[in-house]
């Protein structure tokens, strides 16, 4: 195994991370409409289904959205290479022992934040070839399989690395992986199958893998035959949002491929909602062979929340679905979200970088505030220091004269305008709100300056036409004021999640939280295909023992969230 550096949970509000991860997006989009190597592989490799139908049963794993921290990743990691996993059950009495799957398929977005060689050996890799390790003297033909979808992080190189981790037969740890492209097609039973289908970057599904699909549809399965469908994202959800597209994709794949050919899709699964929450389908009030769709993106990500989900969805190739289950639940994801007042603790570099924009305004708005001087010497006694609409007064007139200043505070409030989340779930207040939010960064900074100078001035005596002062007041903008620009940032996440359910991502996202993960564990037999979702409440806190292995003090409880769930085939 490859020497690896274990990393903490992604910082997303780093503001470097912010703009690196920002061009990556905007490259991989472009780069995506040009060069798709689907395209590429298609051309390269033969098309190949893999089978499973001739064992007399199956274990599989789904696990989606891992490669995050280290400590939350190698804890998922190690729960699926338990020989035999001990779960307690759904009502706390008992508990049940699952053995290793056989299958892993990863459900996408296998690293964060973007999909560098680096990153993958940091945050994929190095925790689950630690968590499993290559056993050389191992039968490799008892090695579990892995298998995975790429989601939207796996994009940011057009799939570059992920072609070569994933699809060219290599080992990860004791993980044999089996694919030859980013979709793939698994016999699990003589009529129960699973495709993975690759429709990342809202792009149109590529001609290779439709045909890839219809062949396998009309050559190898009959009418009647069970499906399940794996993506990369839970477009049943976003198909709720009134500006989003996702499904579009989704809907032509299930009516061209499943309905025509006469499948029966008795689950979908996909992750990027780091989450767990089952939907059921509308069967005409007949619940005696359900059909679900899950989302399960528990594997070391962020946790996303669950408190905005859409309790029906309708409109869908199937019909309309329900919300039957979540994980975590719906009020303690809203207990969580009151975790955004610790923002400032939670995010410190980006109350390092509201603190240097605060600084940099002060400067830029001050320079003006003085009478002609070339030095900075008299600018503090040229501040009205008693009566703020003067002081304010005087911030308009040097908005007058220094361009810089107007520019950077319209880019301020430009910018906070612009972050506003108005398309999620349109309300008439919202760019309101996002207007005001941005004004009131600007009335933070510019109290913190005429507070500041005061207590300065009048309250420590300070020589106001000394350098230092107007140095200490640049720190005392930094540090303090940058603080309470954070908090001003959490109370406006807060509010507008709980208000209006928007800002969903930015709003978990700043928590950084490591619990609340989950998988799914699926047994098939030639009756019955039973799953069992398990959570995990806590994540362990990880220690390097010697090269290739971590132990801690901590205890890993998995407990299956719901009871099981069962599809007779």
């Amino acid at each position: 195994m490859k020497k690896f550096t274990p990393q903490p949970m992604v910082g997303w509000y780093d503001a470097k991370q912010l703009i690196s991860t920002g061009i990556k997006t905007v490259v991989s989009s472009i780069f995506g409409s040009y060069a798709d190597k689907r395209e590429t592989l298609a051309a390269l490799y033969p098309e190949k289904h893999y089978h499973y139908d001739k064992e007399t049963e199956v274990w599989l794993d789904y696990m989606a959205d891992t490669g995050d921290g280290f400590n939350s990743t190698f804890s998922m990691a190690s729960l699926l290479a338990r020989p035999n996993l001990d779960v307690q059950n759904h009502d706390g009495n008992g508990n049940t022992i699952l053995p290793r799957a056989k299958v892993v398929v990863l459900g996408g977005d296998e690293v964060y934040p973007t999909s560098t060689q680096e990153e993958y050996e940091n945050r994929f890799i190095g925790p689950f070839s630690s968590a499993f390790p290559n056993d050389e003297d191992h039968d490799p033909n008892n090695n579990p399989h892995m298998y995975a979808v790429p989601g939207n992080h796996d994009w940011y190189d057009g799939l570059t690395n992920f072609i070569k981790i994933f699809c060219q037969q290599s080992k990860i740890g004791n993980w044999q992986t089996k694919q030859n492209r980013s979709y793939f097609a698994i016999q699990l039973r003589p009529n129960l199958w699973m495709w993975a289908i690759d429709i990342q970057l809202e792009s149109a599904v590529d001609l290779p893998q439709l045909e890839y699909f219809r062949k396998l549809a009309s050559q190898e399965m009959k009418p009647g035959d069970k499906l399940i469908l794996a993506t990369a994202e839970p477009s049943w959800v976003y198909s709720a949002k009134p500006t989003d597209r996702s499904y579009q994709n989704l809907a032509f794949f299930e009516k061209n491929f499943i309905e025509k050919y006469e499948l029966n899709l008795v689950l979908t699964l996909a992750g990027d909602l780091h989450h767990y929450a089952r939907y059921i389908v509308d069967n005409n009030g007949n619940e005696s062979n359900p059909k679900y769709k899950i989302t399960s993106g528990g594997g070391g990500a962020f946790l996303h929340p669950t408190h905005n989900l859409p309790a029906e969805v309708s409109g869908l190739t199937e019909g309309s679905i329900r919300l039957d289950k979540t994980f975590p639940s719906k009020a303690e994801s809203k207990k969580l979200l009151s975790l955004n007042f610790l923002f400032p603790f939670l995010n410190k570099k980006f109350g390092s970088f509201m603190g240097l924009l605060y600084m940099l305004t002060t400067w830029m708005v001050c320079l003006p505030i003085r009478n002609n001087s070339p030095s900075f010497d008299d600018f503090i006694t040229d501040l009205p220091l008693g009566d703020f609409p003067d002081f304010f007064m005087a911030f308009l007139e040097a908005m007058t004269v220094s361009p810089f200043a107007f520019i950077l505070i319209m880019t301020m409030i430009g910018g906070l305008y612009a972050f506003c989340d108005t398309k999620s779930k349109p309300h008439p207040l919202l760019p309101f709100i996002g207007l005001l939010h941005g004004l009131l960064h600007v009335a933070l900074n510019l109290s913190s300056i005429w507070i500041f100078t005061h207590i300065n001035i009048w309250h420590l005596g300070l020589d106001p036409e000394h350098l230092g002062s107007y140095f200490l007041l640049l720190g005392e903008i930094f540090i303090i004021g940058g603080f309470f620009g954070c908090v001003l940032m959490g109370l406006y996440l807060f509010l507008t999640n709980l208000i209006f359910g928007v800002h969903d991502n930015e709003a978990f996202s700043s928590l950084q939280c490591e619990g609340y993960k989950n998988f799914l564990r699926m047994h098939i037999t030639d009756d019955e295909l039973i799953i069992y979702p398990i959570g995990l409440r806590k994540t362990a806190k990880w220690k390097q023992s010697n090269e290739n292995y971590f132990t801690t003090d901590d205890k890993l409880e998995p407990f299956m969230i719901e009871k099981p769930l069962v599809i007779k085939l």
